[in-house]
């Protein structure tokens, strides 16, 4: 029976004070939506682009690396290595690439933001674009959202980004793609005169091999066969690579794929006045029930809590109707 009569004291607050709650609750809403208006509102656009896999190049570079460092070439052994770890870096940090100094620039040329904005200082400029994009990478797909008051510019901004970020990464795999095509070619010199080498070593032996002994004879004549085998894979593998490299060098296709171009968004990403109507109701509900608790508390202490009338309201309007 006590919870009863507790439940029903609660209830009884709160049709006590239920016009403060409501009130309450109204005014928090109004407020909110007000704010809503009154704050401009910002619109974000977004362009997927699919991401080509850098697999091949990469492990082809490492398994070059692992080759060349167990073979008797007279070149450094990290040079693999480094073109390899600078292409994976370059590849994964599309997000410090876009919203660079560099290409912020590009996007502000392109689309004349200096004369659109009216901006008299390039660097605030360059730092405000700066801040309207951000970058996601997840699964091969590279996502870029640009934000703007005008929701047409968000998306010229966004799908301006791609073909900007495009551009850059092309000429950066003709860089690297020529770097790489440099190496092989190196390589393929040293590689070329260890063959040689071990090709004169083995039919030197051949001729002069009558003095040793048969079992030293063929123990050393497996090994300098093997030399001769493990120099011609690496060289038939480096002339492989100096091929492709010459074609990568002469490829100018896109770095990217746009799989969905941004289109102008209809609704705002700041604020969203529906979403915040609702939580406003929600704390107002919330936030009014307990100050009513809290106002029947003071009064029952003694402490006087000026409650709000409404019969001036009621005696108003009927005033006006008449």
């Amino acid at each position: 029976m006590e919870q009863d009569l507790n439940l029903l004291d609660y209830l009884k607050v709160i049709l006590k004070w239920k016009k403060f709650i409501i009130s309450f609750t109204g005014s928090v809403v109004i407020l909110t939506v007000l704010a809503c208006l009154v704050i401009p509102w910002t619109y974000r656009a977004e362009t997927t682009l699919l991401v080509p896999s850098q697999t091949r190049g990469l492990e082809g570079l490492m398994a070059l690396s692992s080759i060349v460092g167990g073979s008797t070439m007279n070149t450094p052994t990290n040079a693999p290595t480094e073109i390899s770890q600078s292409m994976l870096g370059r590849t994964m940090n599309f997000m410090d690439i876009l919203k660079s100094k560099t290409i912020a620039s590009m996007i502000i040329e392109g689309l004349n933001l200096d004369k659109y904005y009216g901006a008299r200082n390039k660097n605030d400029l360059i730092s405000a674009i700066q801040k309207k994009l951000t970058v996601k990478e997840q699964k091969g797909l590279l996502k870029i959202y640009a934000q703007d008051r005008d929701p047409h510019l968000a998306a010229d901004i966004a799908n301006y980004s791609a073909i900007v970020l495009d551009e850059f990464n092309k000429k950066g795999n003709i860089q690297y793609a020529r770097r790489f095509k440099n190496f092989i070619r190196e390589q393929l010199a040293a590689a070329k005169i260890d063959l040689d080498d071990a090709e004169e070593k083995l039919k030197k032996f051949e001729t002069q091999s009558q003095m040793v002994k048969m079992s030293e004879k063929e123990l050393l004549s497996a090994r300098l066969l093997r030399d001769v085998k493990v120099k011609e894979a690496i060289y038939t593998m480096l002339m492989q690579e100096y091929e492709r490299s010459r074609i990568d060098e002469a490829k100018e296709e896109l770095f990217f794929e746009v799989l969905d171009p941004a289109q102008p968004p209809k609704q705002p990403y700041f604020p969203k006045p529906f979403l915040y109507s609702i939580i406003a109701f929600v704390l107002g509900v919330s936030n009014g029930t307990f100050l009513a608790f809290f106002f029947e508390y003071l009064e029952k202490l003694g402490i006087k809590v000026p409650q709000i009338d409404y019969e001036w309201e009621v005696k108003w309007v009927t005033r006006k109707k008449r």
